[in-house]
């Protein structure tokens, strides 16, 4: 692998206020964000920023930063979403999230939203348990698990997924890889906190 650079919800999944301190520990951000609230069984965005997600290294964010991925609403523009360069060579981008707090991924989103000539072709999420362990493991990690097989994207859309799952339980971090580049506006996991 390369080197690292270091509002729409429908009411069946919920969002936890958000706080301006995203990369706090999992315990501070859970107690933080109010993860005790919740209801047994309820689905929320793991990976929001609003919920503690952060994301830790990515292959390229030439265009724009890889904090826009997990940012509240949709994408207001290009410059708002994830975007990588244009690959000259082998290879795909990535980039490696932490969630806020453990648990089972149940649904996906992710929305192209304003990418249309420069959205990736396909994408596949991994998933990855590993609450200790540093970003540099992380990218060197071998034990990442398929969440999303390699999926076929299309531009400015909103991709949802839910049959082609496949939940880790206690899933602590998220690998989204495109290929072979281009740009993502969001990327929404909902499940069920550990």
């Amino acid at each position: 692998m390369e080197a690292p650079y270091s509002r729409h919800i429908s009411d069946s999944h919920r969002r936890l206020p958000w706080r301006s301190s995203p990369t706090d520990s999992f315990a501070r951000a859970a107690r933080d964000a109010g993860w005790s609230k919740l209801k047994p069984g309820e689905l929320v965005d793991l990976v929001a920023v609003e919920n503690g997600g952060v994301p830790l290294a990515c292959s390229d964010m030439f265009f724009s930063s890889m904090n826009n991925l997990i940012m509240p609403g949709r994408s207001e523009n290009m410059g708002d979403g994830w975007e990588t360069k244009r690959r000259r060579g082998p290879g795909y981008d990535w980039i490696i999230l932490k969630l806020g707090r453990p648990g089972a991924i149940e649904k996906l989103e992710v929305d192209t939203n304003h990418f249309k000539g420069n959205y990736p072709d396909t994408c596949s999420i991994e998933g990855c348990i590993a609450p200790d362990a540093s970003t540099e493991e992380l990218i060197n990690q071998t034990g990442w698990r398929e969440i999303l097989p390699q999926t076929k994207l299309e531009a400015h859309k909103r991709h949802f997924f839910e049959a082609e799952v496949s939940p880790l339980e206690g899933c602590t971090h998220l690998r989204l890889n495109i290929f072979p580049d281009g740009g993502v506006g969001r990327l929404r996991a909902w499940g069920r906190p550990a």
